[in-house]
């Protein structure tokens, strides 16, 4: 642990921290860059220190929402504050994009790539974009990730849930009743309704949601249903499901998913409204 410690007081020392950057409750990109090069030269004097020090956060390696994680050659996170052990290359964001395998297909030694993906800051109930820096050292991958504080909070202000005018991050909604899977539709067919565009993965699709939208819209507008019941407006995941009497409910995790009790008086009474407000939406 002694050469690990040096090696961070010698990165320290040649790291300059822009001061207004500590003004926000995110770290910039400059921090995670600052981060990530003393990530390098901690696991290339001492790999299991280094991936020690990066689960503990200690050792400098927490700043903020800063913080480093790794991927073995397994694909399993070596490093993560919450993660660790779990397959890094399977991780999907919100949207579907598969940014895990990304990560592992850009990683070079010697280079910062850049992956772009959606994630929820903690303390908010939806996601912004978040772009992590990552490079190669040893066997492992590593990065940093931060987010742009310009780009606006998920406010849940919006009747139906999605992102840049996009409803439930472009999953087709007619998918979970023919297909029993929740599938990312098309660009190919989209249609635009109820302030926003609804992606579809066939022409079929399209057309039986124009007929009965209705049936397909998402309860509570594709925010979870778990969080609607006492007023939240946590943004559902399109990938975290169920149908209940012929209506399908997304959630913000797989557990509140399987937590769920449709028969709770808090979630009639919410189901209620729901349906009363989604009646007033399509008669505009």
């Amino acid at each position: 642990m002694i050469n690990l410690r040096l090696a961070l007081i010698f990165s320290f020392a040649v790291t300059v921290y822009p001061v207004a950057a500590y003004a926000s409750k995110f770290g910039a990109s400059e921090d995670a860059r600052a981060m990530l090069k003393r990530a390098v030269v901690a696991v290339q004097t001492d790999k299991t220190a280094a991936l020690e020090a990066f689960n503990d956060r200690d050792d400098g390696f927490r700043d903020r929402d800063l913080y480093v994680f790794c991927g073995g050659p397994d694909g399993n996170f070596s490093a993560h504050p919450r993660f660790r052990g779990k397959p890094l290359r399977r991780f999907k964001d919100i949207a579907g994009k598969p940014f895990g395998e990304e990560m592992y297909d850009v990683a070079k030694e010697g280079e910062f790539s850049e992956v772009a993906y959606l994630a929820t800051p903690r303390g908010e109930t939806g996601p912004r974009e978040k772009t992590s820096l990552i490079t190669k050292v040893d066997d492992q991958i590593c990065g940093v990730g931060y987010f742009n504080p310009e780009e606006p909070a998920h406010t849940g202000d919006m009747a139906i849930n999605g992102y840049e005018g996009v409803f439930i991050y472009g999953y087709d909604p007619v998918a979970y009743f023919t297909m029993d899977k929740a599938v990312k539709g098309s660009e190919d067919f989209t249609y635009e309704y109820l302030g926003g565009e609804w992606h579809f993965v066939s022409g079929e699709h399209k057309r039986m949601f124009v007929a009965e939208p209705m049936k397909y819209i998402p309860q509570y507008g594709g925010y979870c249903s778990s969080a609607a019941r006492s007023g939240g407006t946590d943004a559902g995941n399109p990938r975290s499901w169920r149908i209940i009497d012929g209506k399908v409910y997304l959630f913000a995790g797989r557990r509140r998913m399987k937590s769920y009790d449709p028969g709770e008086p808090s979630a009639v009474t919410a189901d209620a409204d729901w349906q009363q407000k989604l009646m007033e939406l399509v008669s505009q």
